[in-house]
């Protein structure tokens, strides 16, 4: 049974769960209190850390002999409570705690080892084995209420450093606040055209540069600046490492064994701006600690870094992105980065240099050589046309017909007066009347002229094509009877042969064209089929079309013409100019444009 004295006694075993200080606090306290709460003579607590037992605390403070470490091995490999009844009683248990990766055994003994308290005795060493757990988890908790209140701190100040009109005096209270926080001497670093610069000391408004101690510190944090990672080193530790940090271990040398200092780079965007240098002369710096500067440092990089580059004269700010500039460039870099910034020179280079075929487009059409325009010979009316716009006509085809019934009658009667007048000249002549016979023989010649004048008109009454063509424009077959005067186009008739295209170049292109080169073109009705043509001339004056200057260039096909091709068929040519560099295609309009509406 538990008596009141053992209920005193437990009472005060759970404020040890509640202690303030650390674990070297805690053990030897536990360790004291349940030695009391057991009536044990021993209690000692072990821990195995890579597969080797230590012991951690023990109460009365004693060297635990073989018989404890092997009851602690045998515990170990269970998780029930060990019972050893050689040398009086003892009782070992491990103990798991959360969070913790290393494994406790707690082991009491008493010297006798009386049955009837046995149960008692291991009721008792249960309970007081669920303490080290219980105050993980108090310590845990005040860990957690620390570290939200630091980060309400960390945030707080990050806030009114943007409000700061000058980087020493951000700077300053930068390194009060993480003294307060750390405990510890603080120093800030800043990036000065590829020298870390000390920036500002706790508590010393007045920074004294150039000194043997300031200077200590820049070399030291120039160190972590160029590794680039959070350098902590210990001044007992030192001595037994290797020189891996030369310029922290030289500083550790002149100061006492329990100084402890921390290095950690401040970035912004992945690039090393500053380094925080902390001295401490008493305990080492924790993992929440650590955390706390990790987050420290990320949010005063901006902050700072934007009051830093605001400071000084226009000439002092230029440098400053000037040398942040270059030091992206020449930074170091992982492989990856590397290969990223060749591969961006070598496109770099191939944009500038490399050159690419350039080609001018310009759409086109097909003309021919042989275009006939066939007119109305004289009035009269339309006898016949069967034909319409597009129909093929071969040489010699009669294509139009006018009407000569009306002809017919005039030559009828101008064939009788021309016998008439015939007529009266030979009796002039027999009459021997030469003045009749003079002018009878004039009307004679003019008579024949008129007969002349009709069988000539009778003769282009049919009106024939000269080549082979197509109709191109004109439907007469709608027009038979109807009346035509002399002159009027009546149709157009072009030839299949003699073919040449007439391209459209936009004037911003025609200076790169020239007679000779060659172009692919492309027509709208077979766009998969391509054709290679030459320039032969280009028409010196410019044609204003849908609101832009456009010259006309002759072209001629080289090959045979295909039996498809018609007059009028359009497309788009595109013509080889020679050869340019990838950044002078890209580019080249808009740096035309530039010119045109930027000058003076």
């Amino acid at each position: 049974m538990i008596s009141v004295k053992d209920i005193s006694l437990l009472d005060h075993l759970k404020t040890t769960s509640e202690l303030n200080g650390g674990a070297h606090l805690f053990w030897p306290e536990f360790c004291e209190q349940i030695q009391h709460f057991l009536g044990a003579e021993r209690f000692f607590v072990f821990v195995r850390r890579e597969e080797k037992l230590s012991r951690v605390a023990g109460s009365p403070e004693s060297v635990a002999d073989e018989h404890w470490l092997t009851l602690t091995r045998s515990a170990l490999q269970h998780s029930k409570p060990i019972l050893h009844k050689s040398h009086g009683l003892r009782v070992a248990q491990k103990v798991l705690i959360p969070g913790e990766e290393t494994e406790l055994v707690l082991v009491a003994g008493w010297l006798d080892s009386k049955i009837e308290l046995e149960n008692e005795r291991l009721f008792k060493f249960r309970i007081g084995a669920q303490l080290p757990e219980q105050y993980q988890r108090n310590r845990a908790l005040s860990q957690v209420k620390t570290d939200v209140s630091r980060l309400a701190q960390v945030l707080e100040l990050a806030s009114k450093l943007q409000h700061k009109a000058h980087f020493s005096e951000a700077a300053l209270e930068s390194c009060n606040f993480l003294s307060a926080t750390m405990n510890s001497q603080v120093a800030i670093g800043w990036l000065e055209q590829d020298q870390v610069v000390l920036a500002a000391l706790n508590h010393q408004p007045q920074l004294v540069t150039g000194s043997t101690f300031s200077s200590q510190l820049e070399q030291v944090m120039a160190e972590s600046f160029a590794f680039e990672e959070e350098i902590c080193l210990h001044r007992q530790d030192s001595d037994n490492e290797k020189a891996e940090y030369p310029e922290h271990q030289k500083f550790l040398q002149r100061k006492p064994l329990s100084t402890t200092v921390l290095s950690m780079p401040v970035q912004l965007k992945d690039n090393t701006v500053g380094v925080i240098f902390l001295e401490r002369d008493s305990t080492a710096f924790q993992e929440s600690e650590l955390w706390l500067l990790r987050l420290f440092a990320e949010h005063i990089s901006y902050p700072l870094n934007s009051l830093y580059l605001d400071t000084g004269t226009l000439r002092d700010r230029w440098k400053r992105v000037k040398s942040i500039v270059v030091r992206k460039i020449r930074g170091k870099k992982t492989s990856r980065d590397l290969v990223l910034f060749g591969s961006a020179i070598l496109m770099l280079l191939a944009v500038l240099l490399f050159p690419l075929k350039y080609r001018v487009d310009a759409n086109f059409i097909l003309q021919t050589d042989s275009l006939k325009v066939v007119t109305a010979p004289f009035d009269g009316y339309l006898a016949l046309s069967n034909l319409r716009s597009g129909d093929e006509v071969s040489e010699g085809q009669i294509v139009a017909e006018l009407d000569i019934r009306e002809l017919l009658l005039e030559q009828a009667e101008a064939l009788a007066d021309l016998q008439r007048l015939q007529r009266e000249s030979k009796k002039a002549r027999a009459s021997s009347a030469l003045a009749d016979m003079q002018i009878a023989l004039a009307q004679v010649e003019q008579a024949q002229s008129h007969l002349q004048k009709i069988r000539y008109r009778i003769e282009g009454s049919q009106i024939k094509s000269p080549f082979n063509s197509i109709l191109v424009e004109g439907d007469l077959a709608q027009l038979s009877g109807s009346p035509i005067r002399q002159g009027e186009v009546l149709l157009k008739l072009a030839s299949l042969s003699d073919f040449y295209l007439e391209l459209e170049a936009n004037e911003r292109v025609i200076q790169d064209l020239s007679i000779g080169m060659t172009a692919d073109i492309r027509f709208v009705t077979r766009p998969d089929d391509i054709f290679q043509v030459t320039l032969e001339k280009i028409i010196p004056v410019a044609m204003h079309k849908e609101g832009a200057n456009s010259f006309r260039i002759r072209a001629s096909f080289n090959g045979s013409v295909p039996d498809w091709w018609r007059p009028g068929m359009s497309g788009l040519a595109k013509v080889d100019a020679g050869e340019r560099s990838i950044f002078w295609l890209l580019f080249h309009n808009l740096i035309d444009s530039f010119y045109m509406k930027f000058w003076w």
